[in-house]
């Protein structure tokens, strides 16, 4: 039900951002990153209607239990790549054979290990590892994230859910994101991958190839 709501009022919000701004929208690449991209307010303005839907939801339940979602959008506009989340899913930009995250977690572990506290050996077996401290529909501390990355021709990104980066290694991860075939076959492996490892938690998985400008 959480899901369903969160995704919901974001596609809601998102698609009459589109209606009022028109199909071919284009972001001035030049601008200061402190002058946040019309994508990004927008995607906060759908992440702030997806929180106030889950909530109420939760509320129209009368269930003791707290409902929640992670959740990622992003936009691709010509060579940028904008990115907003919540949770701990994950965005990931493969260039030059080379795997390395654009987003941050947020999530409990991930603060032990900015403090140092823990390797991130031991982050993964943490009995803590699925608590988030941000997600869409929890009353207090949500604060979605904003990234922005330039792509080049060839660039992959794979956004994806703990199902999938908690079951396999970076090492793994980067191998099969980098794999030849279409994007759906990869993202297939991928998913076939993590379930081999034991598929602990659902898994999601959109993969990108960045051939130029001209993509939108």
């Amino acid at each position: 039900v959480a899901q369903a709501n969160a995704l919901w009022a974001a596609r809601e919000n998102i698609a009459e951002a589109q209606r009022r701004e028109g199909p071919n929208l284009k972001h001035d690449i030049s601008l200061p990153v402190s002058r946040i991209p019309d994508f990004l307010a927008e995607a906060r303005t759908a992440l702030d209607a997806a929180q106030e839907r889950v909530l109420a939801a939760g509320q129209d339940s009368g269930s003791e239990h707290r409902m929640g979602y992670t959740l990622i959008l992003a936009c691709i506009d010509g060579d940028m790549l904008y990115l907003c989340h919540v949770g701990d899913v994950r965005g990931y930009l493969w260039r030059e054979k080379q795997l390395r995250a654009l987003t941050n977690d947020h999530s409990v572990v991930a603060e032990l290990l900015s403090a140092g506290e823990l390797t991130p050996d031991e982050a993964r077996v943490h009995p803590a590892r699925n608590e988030v401290l941000q997600a869409v529909g929890m009353a207090f501390g949500f604060a979605p994230e904003m990234t922005i990355c330039q792509l080049n021709p060839g660039d992959r990104v794979l956004l994806c859910s703990d199902g999938l980066w908690g079951m396999l290694s970076d090492e793994d991860l980067a191998e099969v994101t980098g794999a030849d075939g279409s994007m759906r076959q990869i993202a297939t492996q991928l998913v076939d991958r993590a379930n081999q490892c034991g598929g602990h938690d659902n898994i999601s998985v959109v993969l990108y190839e960045h051939h130029g400008r001209n993509t939108r």
